[in-house]
């Protein structure tokens, strides 16, 4: 599989296409993406420190933890545990 983009179309992420179907998406402007280009798939962020405890929740249940015990939690061991 390819990632390719249309420079005409900046604002739409790049799409995923089959190797053989490469050339074909090229004949119409479509541009293969250099893998030094590929955006990161890096997940969810988690929150700012400043923001709500649900946030946090809402971050800590996206990473695994039970919603039951996410909102056992404080605020303030949310951001310990999974702050940047």
């Amino acid at each position: 599989m390819a990632l390719i983009y249309h420079p005409d179309l900046p604002d739409r992420d790049p799409v995923e296409v089959p190797d053989r179907h490469v050339a074909l998406w090229a004949e119409r402007g479509w541009l293969e993406v250099d893998e030094d280009q590929a955006p990161a798939d890096s997940g969810p962020q988690p929150p700012s420190s400043s923001a709500s405890k649900a946030d946090w929740v809402a971050y800590a249940v996206s990473q695994g933890v039970s919603e039951e015990n996410a909102k056992g939690a404080t605020k303030d061991e949310l951001v310990a545990r999974f702050g940047a």
